[in-house]
Parts: structure tokens; sequence; C-alpha cells
């Protein structure tokens, strides 16, 4: 009778069936149940150690993450800080740098009429705004292997005019900043048309003069520089073909065919 209600895929055994005693066949089916289910239990129990591993390396991956989040916000401060501090050293930089130049103008501004006393160059100034010293060298006669283009001449007593430059270059500074040469260059463009257009006016002049010591200082060039060009752009001007005079209007120089001499 049992074995005709066994159902077709049971896993309990036929003694299990055919057994009287409820209470003994429901004990006895546990116990064959828990035997069949162990091998799935004990595959549980290797998953949960599996996983309790698994977190164990996420805990451990993301305190590895954090340290080296924190290790990259320390490094980031500290390029942070190594920039300011680089700022900082180029606006020294540039501070010192303004100074040289305004020292540079009043030094050139010692010219007009009287002797020089004596002469130095850029370098031998970067060392005094540095080191608190520079060398001298004797200007009568200036050293034949000096390079004319780096002289700079020193004299005992500054002109009127050298120092109305000497203060027009510190004002400039401190009022436009550590621009270069082209804006003052393309103001004077205009303030010499003003000039074309009032020649009586000496502000127009004045504003000239302004604006060209400012552009040289800007762009680093010294007299002895532009006094050197002047030289010899006068014996390349004496050698060119000029037309007739014409009052008001500008007298460009012959070209030549083959266009030599533009």
């Amino acid at each position: 009778m049992v074995r005709q209600h066994r159902k077709k895929n049971s896993m309990l055994p036929d003694d299990v069936l055919m057994r009287q005693n409820p209470q003994e066949s429901f004990d006895l089916a546990m116990k064959t149940t828990i035997t069949l289910l162990q091998p799935v239990f004990n595959q549980l129990e290797a998953k949960e150690s599996e996983l309790a591993k698994e977190k164990e390396h996420s805990a451990n991956f993301e305190q590895e993450a954090n340290l080296y989040h924190g290790k990259c916000e320390a490094a980031e401060a500290r390029i942070a800080g190594i920039e300011k501090n680089l700022d900082a050293a180029l606006h020294r930089e540039k501070r010192v740098e303004r100074q040289l130049l305004t020292k540079e103008a009043e030094l050139a501004a010692m010219r007009g009429d009287a002797e020089p006393v004596a002469w130095t160059d850029e370098q031998e100034l970067r060392d005094l705004a540095k080191h608190g010293c520079a060398y001298l060298f004797k200007a009568d006669p200036v050293s034949p292997h000096a390079d004319p283009h780096r002289v700079i001449k020193l004299f005992t007593n500054a002109q009127p005019v050298q120092m109305v430059r000497a203060e027009h270059a510190e004002w400039s500074q401190a009022t436009f900043g550590n621009v270069g040469p082209v804006g003052p260059l393309k103001h004077l463009s205009k303030e010499a048309i003003e000039a074309a257009e009032a020649p009586d006016d000496l502000s127009e002049w004045a504003d000239i003069q302004f604006l060209f010591w400012d552009a040289q200082r800007r762009a680093g060039i010294t007299d002895a520089q532009i006094e050197q060009a002047m030289i010899e752009k006068l014996a390349v001007n004496k050698a060119r073909i000029w037309p007739e005079p014409k009052d008001g209007e500008p007298r460009m120089h012959v070209k030549s065919a083959d266009g030599e001499g533009d």
C-alpha cells in the first residue's frame, strides 16, 4: 500500500515509507533530509565564507583608496603651495625688473653735455639689484673690447630733462604696469598725427617724447643701442637717393628697380 502511494521522485528510502509509527517515520525522515541537505548547507557556509572574505577585501580596498585619496589631496596641496611660491617669486622678479628698468632709465638719463665718469652694463646692474654691489669700468677711454650695445655711461649729475625722464618712467610703470612696448608705440603714432596738425603745440611734442622713452624702456633698449643704430642708419640714409623736398608731405627715398634699398 505504501509503495503504491509513494511519489515518483521521492528521495526517501522505502523503509521510511513503510514504518507504522508516524513519529518514528517523521524523525527518520528529518534525519534523512538533513543528511541529504548537508552538502547544500556546506556549500552555503562556503559561500558565506567567500562573501565575508570579499567584504573584508572590499573594506581593505576602500581603506587603501581613502589613503590614496588622502595622499593625492596632500600632493595637490603641496603643488598649490609650490605654485603660490612660484607666483610670489615671479612677482618679486618682475618688481626687481621694474626697479632695474627704472634705475637703467635714471642711469641712462645721466647724459647731456657732461663727460661720463665711468660705465657699466645691464648684467652689472642686475648684480647690483641682487647682491648690492657691481663693477664700474673706466670711461676714458671705454675698453675697445666692450660691446657698444651694452655700455651704459655714468655721469655725476643728471640734467633736468633726464630727471623728468626718470620720474616719468617711475610713474608709467606704477600706472600701466609691466606691459610691452607695442601699446606706447601705437599711441605714439596717434600723437605724431596730432603734432602734425598742431606743430606749435609743445604738449604734443612732450607726449611724443614721453611715449618714445616709455616704449624704449619697455623694450629694454638702452640709449647706447639707439645711438649706435642711429649712427648706422644715418650712413644708410646718406647713401640713398631722395626726391626734391615738399613741405607738408613725407619724402621717401628712391627705390631701385630691383627693390634694393627698401
